[in-house]
């Protein structure tokens, strides 16, 4: 049955550790409220405590964790290549059916970190935003504090090496 977004989100926050989410589409609730789909994403997502699942890539680095994402973009790519084929001449039905989906596994690497969950079992070939920078750009004072010490201890040992040799002779 349908609900209302106030009880699908009360629903949300009683689902325990062990429940996936699959969000397909909810646009429109019970009260015929309709919702954008960045709406609905935004109003789920921040009352689920569980990951969310997606089947559309324009939830992903919305408030979907991932998942095996159908992308417009690639089912433009596709359809932009079947109407160069025809516009060069190709009959409709010569070009055969493309039975293959363009869905891509896609994962929002901030809620994989979130729900500890490990990117060696994500599917091969899987997309990744929003990765965790490296540490140099996530602690940049750490990082020129390192190297300025890690140069002195550089130029100290050079010099204790100048000194053994010095004294050898």
């Amino acid at each position: 049955p349908l609900l209302k977004m106030t009880e699908l989100q009360q629903e949300l926050t009683t689902l325990d550790d062990t429940t996936l989410i699959l969000l397909m589409t909810f646009n429109r609730d019970q009260n015929n409220d309709v919702f954008s789909y960045r709406e609905s994403i935004e109003l789920i997502a921040s009352h689920a405590h569980t990951p969310v699942y997606g089947l559309w890539d324009f939830y992903l680095g919305r408030g979907i964790i991932g998942g095996v994402l159908t992308s417009g973009r690639e089912q433009g790519i596709q359809a932009a290549q079947m109407a160069v084929q025809i516009l060069s001449g190709t009959p409709p039905d010569a070009i055969p059916i493309i039975r293959k989906s363009a869905a891509i596994p896609m994962f929002d690497a901030h809620y994989l970190r979130q729900f500890r969950i490990s990117g060696k079992k994500l599917p091969k070939g899987s997309r990744l935003i929003n990765p965790l920078p490296p540490f140099y750009q996530r602690y940049p004072a750490f990082f020129r504090i390192g190297a300025v010490i890690l140069g002195l201890l550089g130029i100290l040992l050079i010099y204790l090496l100048l000194r053994v040799r010095a004294q050898h002779q």
